[in-house]
């Protein structure tokens, strides 16, 4: 599996890594760490052409990414919920998305659906795979008084790849402003 991110610059980047070690600690939550980047995803699909890379280098030297803003807590329902920071979205940002997705297209072998533009919720995750529903009330509940209003450049788009030994996701390219 491959994907196409944006890891967080500092400081929220420590302050989502805190949040991933007090919720491993205080509840044994694990799954947010199979991506150990703190970040948020435009794109992920089975597994892009190696072709993608100086078309992305292109792009992104080309095109002034969006401002990103944050404005609070949000939470996926389901026997198992993700819960996370939510990105506002802005025309910039659905733009921005939008002409990724069209340039990642040609290159890309099997999208995820949740991933296309209409269907796409940007966020930060902070807790997956490993909760339950009453686990999530008590991690939101540890969490509210936290000021998740933030806004930060984006600075970078990174390409990931899922390592098929350790199911972790590690960086292969790397594009910053």
């Amino acid at each position: 599996m491959h994907g196409l991110i944006t890891p967080l610059p500092e400081p929220y980047k420590e302050k989502v890594y805190q949040l991933w070690e007090d919720f491993q600690k205080e509840h044994h939550l694990n799954g947010v760490f199979t991506t150990p980047i703190p970040h948020f995803t435009w794109h992920v699909d089975a597994q892009y052409r190696p072709e993608l890379v100086p078309s992305l280098a292109d792009f992104f030297a080309n095109n002034v990414p969006p401002t990103i803003t944050t404005d609070g807590l949000g939470i996926f329902c389901g026997e198992h919920p993700i819960i996370f920071i939510n990105l506002l979205v802005t025309e910039e940002l659905l733009r921005y998305h939008s002409q990724l997705f069209t340039l990642l297209q040609p290159f890309s072998a099997k999208s995820n659906a949740y991933y296309e533009p209409g269907k796409w919720h940007p966020h930060i995750t902070l807790a997956l795979g490993d909760t339950n529903p009453s686990l999530a009330g008590t991690i939101i509940k540890s969490v509210s008084d936290i000021d998740f209003n933030w806004t930060f450049e984006c600075s970078a788009l990174t390409l990931i790849q899922q390592n098929p030994q350790s199911l972790q996701y590690e960086v292969y390219q790397d594009f910053t402003r």
